[in-house]
């Protein structure tokens, strides 16, 4: 999809206006019309664009945590692994060897889940934010054409008021689904640490085999633990940077639409009106509200 650049909506507006007065609506209020309709697709584009950049920043940084948290992982669980499972070695000392082998696979699996799961949750925002990208992009086409004829102030109302709950539902899922998942692989790497401390903190006198797993686990352990923290922070850094790019920008839509609204001769009151006519039936449905509108709703309950 082709988003209506801001130099192309510029470029257009004169001619929107010619087209208004040529249909007999008159100067003034196809000059409203344009500069309104011109202002909402300029906003919209740059929402757009800055939520898609944020969201593939998302993905590039999340990708490069999860790959150093992963190399990390694989340092330790492979020399580790020449150690414990030794024969000799993992039948003298057979409790540390268990908590290896019923911890070691399950961190793994963890953080493979824990990666993948962040790269689809952005990937869901992304491809919802296509598919809202597509039905605005039309309304565009429309209006840099001058067909101001064809587009309905409610319409365009509807396709942002649906575009915000269903993406700010989709952020909240991927943010939910992927904290489930660092917070699952953080306990279990917790436990593992855990117990793996308490086996050898008494046994710092041995030698041999021994006494280089504690080396191994003291040094590379802690490096294993700083990079599932960064991994950590990443998640909830991007997430609610995404959620503060949607916030702000929800703001800009709902005073492009107040003037859109006015453009037209109606009020934002009554667009939102009719939407909650036309679909919703709860203002809880929605992203965010004004909050005028919600205690003049519970005065007429």
């Amino acid at each position: 999809m082709t988003l209506p650049r801001t130099a192309r909506v510029q470029e257009q507006e004169s001619a929107g206006r010619r087209r208004s007065v040529e249909h007999g609506k008159g100067d003034a209020s196809g000059s409203d019309w344009s500069d309104a309709y011109a202002g909402l697709m300029r906003g919209w584009t740059s929402f757009y664009q800055d939520l898609g950049t944020r969201l593939a920043d998302g993905v590039a940084r999340n990708q490069e945590a999860y790959e150093e948290l992963m190399n990390k992982w694989t340092t330790l669980a492979g020399s580790t692994r020449k150690i414990v499972e030794d024969p000799e070695w993992s039948e003298s000392h057979r409790e540390l060897y268990d908590v290896w082998r019923n911890y070691a696979n399950r961190i793994g699996s963890r953080m493979a889940r824990a990666g993948s799961e962040g790269v689809k949750g952005y990937a869901d925002v992304a491809n919802g934010l296509q598919r809202y990208g597509d039905r605005m992009g039309e309304v565009a086409r429309q209006v840099l054409a001058g067909k101001l004829e064809t587009v309905k102030a409610e319409d365009v109302y509807g396709i942002w008021i649906d575009a915000a709950a269903g993406l700010r539902r989709q952020m909240d899922r991927a943010a939910e689904l992927n904290r489930e998942e660092t917070e699952d692989l953080a306990r279990t790497w917790m436990e593992f640490a855990s117990k793996v401390e308490s086996l050898t903190s008494g046994e710092l006198a041995k030698d041999g085999q021994y006494a280089q797993f504690v080396d191994l686990w003291a040094g590379q352990s802690k490096v294993v633990a700083e990079a599932l923290a960064e991994f950590i922070r990443g998640h909830d850094h991007q997430h609610e940077a995404a959620r503060k790019t949607w916030a702000e920008h929800y703001m800009r839509m709902q005073e492009s639409m107040a003037g859109l609204a006015r453009a037209i001769g109606s009020s934002y009151e009554e667009m939102y009106r009719r939407f909650l006519e036309g679909g919703l039936t709860s203002l809880s449905d929605l992203p965010m509200f004004p909050m005028w509108w919600t205690r003049r709703e519970a005065r007429e309950r």
